[in-house]
């Protein structure tokens, strides 16, 4: 559906605040006026959460994670609603494969569903320059699946990409892309690092359930 063709990014921040803002008006010794002297907007991202789809057209009735303020059931912010994410910053999207015809091998639809949530912190030097990606996966078809494999597909392109090395550290179960040589030109429309390019690893920090 062409309504998860998106990329939702929320803020921990915007989660905090809505969430102050929902319980002063649930208090009664909480004055609005003096809290939100402003007023307060409900941000457009969790309008935009996909926290429930159209079982209507075979969709999961709850997607997205949320939390269901007043218990209700029903997603909905102006309830005190707010998706629920990792980390300071989030974002969140839905895919399958059967968005569309399997062009490159030409098999048949499984009907395997991905929710993917890439999320970072703040803080400390290592944690602002790490990004981590959680994923769900969900078989939506009707064939058991007895034998797969999981894997990631990684485009390193470090600055430039054409003088990448990459390598594996299977003891930390981590692929790698360092720069061939200390001096990271710019080619192809793309900015090299220049001197000193930097590293960039990924590693499989937990794997399947």
């Amino acid at each position: 559906s062409l309504a998860y063709d998106q990329v939702v990014p929320v803020r921990a921040a915007d989660v905090q605040l809505h969430q102050a803002y929902f319980a002063c008006l649930s208090d009664p010794e909480c004055n609005v006026a003096t809290e939100f002297p402003n007023g307060y907007t409900i941000p457009n991202a969790f309008l935009q959460w996909p926290a429930q789809g159209n079982v209507d057209e075979g969709q999961a009735l709850y997607l997205a994670p949320f939390v269901d303020y007043n218990s209700d059931g029903q997603y909905d912010p102006a309830d005190g609603d707010h998706p629920c994410i990792l980390g300071d910053m989030a974002l969140y999207t839905i895919f399958n494969d059967k968005a569309g015809p399997h062009q490159v091998t030409g098999g048949a639809p499984i009907g395997i569903e991905v929710h993917m949530m890439p999320f970072a912190y703040t803080g400390t030097q290592a944690l602002d320059q790490t990004v981590f990606v959680h994923y769900t996966i969900i078989n939506r078809g009707t064939q058991t699946l007895t034998d797969f494999r999981i894997s990631n597909f990684a485009d390193f392109d470090l600055g430039c990409g054409d003088d990448d090395i990459i390598g594996t550290d299977v003891r930390r179960s981590m692929v790698y892309v360092a720069n061939g040589d200390p001096l990271d030109e710019n080619c192809l429309g793309n900015d090299g690092y220049g001197a000193q390019p930097p590293a960039f690893g990924m590693v499989v920090l937990k794997g399947p359930l």
